[in-house]
């Protein structure tokens, strides 16, 4: 667990201005990703520079992971069950 965010108790929202990271090479790519994401952000109506670039970049940085039926976590917990 390299990354971990704050998360909002009334709707469940990840904030952007509470983390803690630990010193990796997923966590200095994941921050710079999100640096980057002001750009993308900025040009999205719904979205702000904080909350919104975190949002765009999360589901991007995590849409391998979170992917169905093909997603990495998904096939690991059915190689598991397999064993």
């Amino acid at each position: 667990r390299d990354i971990i965010f704050y998360e909002r108790f009334h709707n469940a929202e990840i904030m952007a201005g509470n983390y803690a990271l630990r010193v990796s090479a997923l966590s200095a790519r994941f921050m710079r990703g999100w640096e980057n994401m002001w750009l993308i952000a900025r040009q999205v109506v719904f979205s702000n520079s904080d909350n919104g670039a975190l949002h765009l970049h999360m589901v991007m940085f995590l849409q391998d992971e979170l992917a169905f039926p093909q997603g990495r976590l998904l096939k690991e917990k059915q190689s598991a069950i397999k064993r």
